[in-house]
């Protein structure tokens, strides 16, 4: 079972007894017991298992008029327990979430439909997803952008498109520190909670700091908007590979920069954000711009070009960066490109 499957059953088992008990009991008494009942390795601040409790609690009445739009037939009280939490936490996910493509989505509430309602509550989750989909589909407008890093003689620069502006800053000593220092803090966090475990679990057993593998750490939650950042490439119909990405960035980068020759073009990493307007927050089903940027490392043959200095870039200092939601969308990308 994956650990995003398991974190799903675990929040619907929890929301179903929450749900039964009308909210009378706080979702994290409820999701810390059926923890250590159910999944003792899984953890309780795992970011996407309180990514889904807390937001499905908080917007609750916000989905539930989204089912009723959906699925006009069957006033939510006449709705299962079971099946209307799936709904919730499948719903929560197509509106708030950039993290799992759509039909990841459908198919894990169809699953556990199966597995805790029946053949016939997977039909009807389906047919309703499905529509829910199409109608948030409607509301995307995506946008595709290209990150370059740039080596030029010691320094390394990031630049990313903003607003018909490029941005870049230089990959210093200050932010290489800065995500060094997250990287060890969640990584003593993460031996903290095995040794907790350990206490309290006399049949685990003991687990070295070395042998905590990198894939374990978990993933982050970007902070603005309840949104979590994208693992998988999205696609579309035109890019449906990364050649292609890395033929158009090399064109681009000759462009913008001026440059004849490029020594090589690396594909680094891609990131997938969306964000919601203020005004749009209250809708049901709001506009989102999707954001997908794809990060290309540039080689030069002689190691060296002009930064811009015109008014379609914008030098930004390492302060600014580090507190920026730029830095905490692609933190991950900055993290890869500091270990190579």
């Amino acid at each position: 079972m994956s650990n995003r499957h398991l974190v799903r059953s675990i929040v619907l088992q929890s929301l179903f007894e929450w749900d039964f008990k009308d909210g009378a009991i706080n979702i994290d008494e409820i999701l810390e017991y059926n923890i250590n009942s159910f999944a003792p390795t899984l953890s309780f601040r795992d970011d996407f298992l309180q990514f889904l409790s807390k937001g499905v609690t908080r917007h609750i009445k916000k989905i539930d008029k989204i089912i009723k739009i959906f699925a006009p037939e069957w006033p939510i009280n006449q709705i299962s327990i079971v099946d209307r939490n799936i709904l919730r936490i499948a719903i929560f996910e197509l509106v708030y979430n950039s993290s799992t493509p759509y039909k990841v989505v459908i198919n894990e509430a169809v699953e556990l439909a199966k597995n805790f309602s029946g053949e016939k509550s997977s039909k009807f989750i389906n047919g309703v997803l499905g529509s829910v989909f199409n109608e948030v589909n409607k509301n995307i407008n995506k946008i595709y952008e290209i990150g370059f890093i740039v080596k030029n003689l010691d320094n390394s620069y990031l630049f990313i498109k903003k607003e018909d502006k490029f941005k870049f800053f230089k990959i210093n000593n200050d932010i290489k520190n800065s995500i060094e220092k997250e990287n060890d803090d969640k990584f003593k966090k993460e031996v903290e909670e095995i040794k907790n475990k350990v206490k309290n679990d006399k049949t685990t057993e003991i687990v070295n700091k070395n042998e905590i593998k990198a894939e374990e750490i978990k993933e982050d939650v970007i902070e603005s908007d309840e949104i979590l950042q994208k693992e998988e490439i999205v696609v579309d119909d035109n890019k449906n590979n990364s050649s292609k990405y890395i033929e158009f960035a090399s064109d681009k980068f000759k462009n913008i920069f001026n440059v004849k020759d490029i020594l090589k073009v690396n594909f680094i990493d891609e990131v997938t954000y969306f964000t919601i307007n203020e005004d749009d927050k209250k809708s049901l089903l709001p506009n989102i711009t999707l954001k997908n940027i794809f990060f290309v490392f540039i080689e030069l043959p002689d190691n060296n070009i002009k930064l811009p200095s015109n008014d379609n870039f914008e030098w930004i200092n390492e302060e600014k960066m580090l507190s920026s939601i730029e830095y905490k969308n692609i933190k991950n990308v900055l993290n890869k490109i500091i270990q190579k």
